[in-house]
């Protein structure tokens, strides 16, 4: 998607008609601009675009429903109408689209609005010139919208940057795996092993049930009734999984409150404190865990050994005092004299002749002889393996020793932790402290049963895509008389088949793309962190911050608001670089895509060398940047790093009833107005290019 322009309408406080065009997206120049006062009107203009998608408003913006200039509905007359419009053109695949979302109100008598028609027209003009209509309605209109851009995408694009931290909070992981999902194409093969699932195969499932035999009509009715039943066990892993995430959330809301609290601040400092040593303590006894599974796996055996050794050692001894080893006679020296025809007297020993047979016969008297060879090695064997064995028992005392140790720090410690709770629930603390506390260690209890469902579905999943899988494997291999039954037999095991391959693939996909921005995430971070903390992607999509601590790698507690912006940004970094490196992947099939960047002051938390960072490598991730910035957000590092690539700049600049207001911004050497006094009845934004 490339921007081209953006018209706005009495939108919020754009009076009038205000149009912007944005730069063009060539590597030299992918930049666009808005320098704007606190209240000049930034979030409003992220939000047009946004409104003018999806008919929608983000939760940053105040008081979202009410969309209208409040100058425009001053000035307007009872019973007049007030309109607001916002209008974007953009290209896509060669394809030029220009949305438009309207809305009317009409003032009453008593100043206020009742709302009246609203809706939006799509259009699409191709490369060689024609112009058509799209959508006979609005809601095909808002459909073919939503299949150009995904509204679960747009988070990821149009974004408040002192916000995006969330993408790096427990509750974002549906949206981000969501989006990831729909973005890089891996909700594809998902949806179209779905279908096949959930409709072709019910569809000739019915027939079978029809045309087939008892044993067939049998076996249909199970796999129904497991399809049911594995639909109802995901959809409660799901909601329990999802509570999971929302407990886990309330939770640290609830804490964060806490440490607001003057009186518990330094107990909350405390608690952090205990639980990232938990933590710590927690990695290292899972480190000791594997260290002595791998003793017990890899020499286990030896503890059990010894009475083979002894008896080996034994069996060999005996050979020995018996004269059976070291053989007298060695079977390779008969095979010479065999082979020669001469003994080592001169005597000859022919072919046949009695004294061949005599020597062949004593050869294969002498098994013993040949595993001589193999006996000393053994013997040396038994020698390491003994010395193995006690380094082994010394390997696991000293495991042992190391984890009793650990868990008796770790129970000291979490007993430190609930002394703490009790501490940060004391009442003599203050009421809300009791309160607080409380709700937390109720919302705990919720979390702990929820997990322990988690646990319970996760594995009752697991057993009925077993049994679903031998069910269907049954399924195909009843014979059918039915002539016809037996080609929607065929059939059926064809779409399993099908099915199976598209889930492959997708599991595939997802996996793929996650190692990916890892990958990306790790390599932008990388560039733009100062600690020394490591970047990634789980597998559940959360975005992790991790350190390494005495060795052991554990999660970052209490990351700042700045490294949680770095991280969310570098993600949505490696997103954008990743669709765009889809494009055209696969022949025939539209993949990944071009998508811009629109940011609402993306360097509001960050510190000068994250800013420096960030302003870097920004229009480096996407084709066409616009950022939205205060004057102190644009300082001179990210001016610096950002005007090489500047195509398009512009001033908000707000005209305010208030006197003495007026503003002025340092823009390329030069001072353009930034706020302006005037004799005007509201505030209002004009957008004046630079």
């Amino acid at each position: 998607m490339k921007l081209l322009t953006l018209e706005m309408v009495n939108f919020r406080q754009f009076y009038g008609k205000q149009e912007i065009e944005f730069a063009s997206g060539d590597s030299s120049s992918n930049i666009t601009v808005f320098h704007g006062y606190n209240g000049s009107g930034k979030t409003a203009l992220l939000n047009a675009f946004v409104w003018c998608l999806y008919g929608e408003t983000t939760p940053d913006l105040e008081s979202g429903e009410k969309l209208e200039n409040e100058r425009a509905v001053a000035e307007a007359g009872i019973g007049a109408e007030t309109r607001v419009s916002v209008c974007l053109r953009f290209e896509l695949r060669g394809e030029k689209w220009r949305v438009e979302r309207h809305k009317t109100a009409v003032k009453t008598g008593s100043g206020s609005l009742e709302p009246r028609a609203g809706g939006v027209m799509l259009t699409r003009t191709t490369p060689n010139g024609e112009t058509e209509l799209v959508g006979a309605t609005d809601s095909v209109r808002d459909q073919r919208i939503e299949q150009l851009l995904p509204k679960s995408l747009y988070p990821f694009f149009f974004f408040n940057g002192e916000r995006v931290e969330r993408l790096a909070g427990p509750d974002a992981y549906d949206s981000i795996e969501s989006g990831v999902k729909t973005l890089l194409d891996i909700e594809i093969y998902e949806r179209g092993a779905g279908h096949l699932r959930g409709g072709v195969t019910k569809d000739l499932s019915a027939e079978l049930k029809t045309l087939g035999d008892d044993e067939m009509k049998e076996a249909i009715q199970v796999l129904e009734r497991q399809e049911k039943e594995s639909d109802e066990c995901k959809a409660k892993l799901s909601e329990h999984e999802a509570n999971v995430r929302a407990l886990s959330d309330e939770i640290e809301k609830v804490e964060r409150r806490q440490a607001e609290i003057a009186v518990l601040s330094k107990l909350t400092e405390d608690r952090t404190r205990l639980r990232a040593e938990d933590e710590d303590l927690t990695a290292k006894i899972v480190g000791e865990r594997k260290k002595l599974a791998a003793a017990v796996s890899w020499s286990g055996y030896l503890a059990f050994a010894l009475p083979a050794m002894d008896g080996t050692e034994a069996q060999v001894a005996s050979a020995r005092k018996k004269g059976d080893i070291p053989a007298k006679i060695k079977p390779q020296f008969v095979d010479d004299l065999v082979r020669n025809e001469m003994c080592i007297c001169r005597r000859p020993i022919l072919p046949g002749s009695a004294e061949q047979t005599a020597l062949l016969d004593w050869k294969k008297a002498t098994g013993l002889a040949d595993l001589e060879e193999k006996i000393f090695a053994l013997q040396g064997g038994i020698g390491r393996l003994r010395e193995r064995r006690s380094e082994v028992f010394a390997e696991v005392d000293a495991s042992l020793e190391n984890l009793t140790e650990l868990y008796k720090k770790r129970a000291s410690l979490r007993e430190q932790l609930s002394v703490l709770d009790d501490k940060l629930g004391d009442r003599t603390l203050g009421e809300d402290a009791a309160i607080l506390q409380s709700r937390i260690k109720a919302l705990q209890r919720q979390r702990e049963h929820e997990s322990a469902n988690v646990i319970v579905e996760t594995r009752r999943k697991s057993d009925l895509a077993e049994a679903l899988g031998l069910t269907r494997k049954s399924i195909e291999k009843l014979e059918q008389k039915n002539a016809k039954a037996a080609i929607i037999q065929k059939q059926f095991d064809s779409v399993q088949k099908v099915a199976d391959a598209l889930e492959a693939v997708a599991t595939i996909q997802k996996n793929d793309v996650r190692e990916c921005l890892d990958d990306q995430i790790s390599e932008v971070w990388n560039d733009a962190a100062i600690k020394d903390y490591v970047a990634s992607v789980s597998p559940t999509y959360r975005l992790l911050l991790t350190k390494r601590v005495g060795g052991q790698s554990q999660a970052v507690i209490g990351a700042s608001t700045g490294e949680k912006q770095v991280l969310a940004l570098s993600f949505v970094g490696a997103l954008v670089r990743k669709a765009r490196e889809n494009v055209g992947r696969n022949q025939g099939v539209e993949t990944g895509g071009l998508y811009p960047l629109v940011m609402d002051s993306p360097f509001g938390a960050l510190e000068d060398d994250y800013r420096a960072k960030v302003a870097h490598w920004l229009p480096t991730l996407a084709h066409q940047v616009v950022v939205m910035v205060s004057k102190t957000q644009w300082r001179q590092e990210v001016e610096a790093a950002m005007r090489p690539k500047i195509g398009r700049e512009y001033v908000l600049v707000l005209h305010t009833p208030k006197a003495n207001a007026d503003r002025t911004i340092e823009i390329n050497g030069v001072n353009v107005p930034y706020v302006v006094s005037t004799t005007d009845v509201a505030e209002i934004t004009i957008i004046q290019g630079v």
